[in-house]
């Protein structure tokens, strides 16, 4: 009987566990909507990065700029408040990668806000000055 209800108690806590992760997802496409330089991000479900700016669009598994071969990548880890974000720039030809830092707090599953890196050193709080607000336009 302890060993039905510790079992019981186990898998309504992951369960739980598994709801609360799931509960925000990066996956789609953002706009930025704070009223300053027009970007886009789009993150897909296989750990890859879109860019779109005005100036240039680069992003995804394969692209080219300059002749050579690149990726763009992300890792997100949900576990932390704020979320925390890399996103790996890559030339395809063995190199070492380069990660950019960020953080994401959830204003809610629609709207975030994005915090920059300086130094390539995570910030451990939104900095007003830094931050930039994307509403999700698409999943």
């Amino acid at each position: 009987m302890k060993n039905t209800i510790l079992t019981l108690s186990t898998l309504s806590l992951m369960a739980f566990t598994i709801t609360q992760k799931s509960d925000f997802d990066i996956v789609g496409r953002w706009e930025r909507i704070d009223g300053k330089e027009a970007i886009n991000f789009r993150f897909d479900k296989e750990g890859y990065a879109y860019f779109d700016a005005k100036a240039f669009q680069i992003g995804g598994k394969a692209f080219i700029i300059k002749g050579k071969k690149r990726s763009l990548r992300y890792e997100i880890d949900y576990s932390k408040s704020p979320l925390e974000i890399n996103v790996i720039y890559q030339t395809l030809d063995n190199s070492e990668p380069e990660k950019t830092v960020f953080i994401i707090k959830k204003m809610n599953n629609k709207k975030i806000q994005i915090v920059v890196l300086k130094d390539n050193k995570r910030p451990k709080i939104i900095d007003t000055n830094n931050m930039h607000i994307f509403a999700r336009v698409a999943r």
